[in-house]
C-alpha cells in the first residue's frame, strides 16, 4: 500500500510538471503552487471587477476590428480596396460564428482558449486539482491531505461565479473579437489571391473568391471555429492586445 501511494503521488506530481521528472516538485509545493495561482486569480478578478475595465477592453477591441480594413481602404490601391471590402464580406456570418465561440468559452471553463491573456484557465486548475485529490485519497500522509484540502478550498473560492466573472468576461470578449478579426483577415487575403488568380477579369474575381473561400476555409479554421493558421492567429492576437 505504501508503494502504491508513492507511485500515485509521483505520477500526479509528474503530470503537474508536464512530464519532466527534473521539474517534479514535492506534493506540498504542488498544492502550494496551485493555491498561490488561485489566490493570484482572485486578486486579478478583483482588479478587473470595474465595469469601466470591460467597457475600455470591448471598445478598444471593436476599434481594432474595423481599423485594418478601414486603413487599407483609405490608403490602399485598387486591389487593397477590394480586399478591404472583402473583409466585411459575410459580416453577419462572421458575427454569428464569433458569438458561438465566445458563448462556448463563457459557458465551459474547459474550452481551449487560443492566445488568451495570461490568466490560469479554470479548466487547467480543475485538472490539476483532480490529480492532487486522487493522490490525497491514496495516501496516509495527513499533512498532504490537509494541504490538498486547503488548495481545494482556495480553488472553490477562485472559481465561484460571483468572484470569477471578471476574467471570464474579459476572456470571452477577447475570443469574440479575435474570431472576428481572424475571419475578416482570412477573407481579405482570399480576395487578394482571387484577384491574382482571375488575372484582372471582373467577373472571374467573384467566382474565384467564392471558390477559394470554400476550398481553403477548413485549412485555416477547425469545425469548432479554432484558428489553425498561425499567421491569422498572430493578427487576431495583435488586434486584441494579446502579444
Amino acid at each position: 500500500p505504501k508503494a502504491k501511494s508513492e507511485a500515485i503521488r509521483l505520477a500526479a506530481s509528474m503530470q503537474l510538471a508536464d512530464g519532466d521528472i527534473t521539474k517534479t516538485l514535492s506534493f506540498a509545493k504542488n498544492a502550494n503552487k496551485l493555491a498561490t495561482g488561485e489566490w493570484l486569480n482572485i486578486m486579478y478578478n478583483s482588479m478587473l471587477s470595474s465595469p469601466t475595465t470591460h467597457l475600455v477592453n470591448t471598445l478598444s477591441n471593436a476599434m481594432q476590428t474595423v481599423y485594418r480594413p478601414l486603413a487599407a481602404y483609405a490608403g490602399g490601391d485598387a486591389k487593397q480596396k477590394k480586399q478591404a471590402i472583402a473583409a466585411s464580406y459575410g459580416f453577419m456570418n462572421n458575427l454569428w460564428e464569433s458569438a458561438q465561440i465566445a458563448g462556448k468559452v463563457f459557458q465551459d471553463a474547459d474550452v481551449k482558449v487560443q492566445g488568451s491573456k495570461d490568466f490560469v484557465q479554470a479548466g487547467e486548475a480543475k485538472i490539476a486539482m483532480e490529480q492532487l485529490s486522487l493522490a490525497a485519497e491514496a495516501t496516509t500522509d495527513l499533512d498532504y491531505k490537509a494541504g490538498v484540502g486547503y488548495a481545494n478550498m482556495v480553488h472553490d473560492i477562485a472559481t465561484f461565479p460571483l468572484f470569477s466573472w471578471p476574467s471570464k468576461l474579459l476572456t470571452t470578449s477577447d475570443e469574440f473579437f479575435k474570431s472576428m478579426i481572424s475571419r475578416m483577415e482570412f477573407q481579405s487575403r482570399t480576395m487578394g489571391d482571387a484577384i491574382d488568380a482571375a488575372g484582372g477579369s471582373k467577373d472571374g474575381i467573384e467566382a474565384a473568391y467564392k471558390e477559394l473561400l470554400e476550398k481553403t476555409y477548413r485549412q485555416n479554421f477547425t469545425e469548432s471555429g479554432e484558428i489553425l493558421n498561425d499567421d491569422l492567429l498572430k493578427v487576431a492576437k495583435e488586434g486584441t492586445f494579446q502579444t
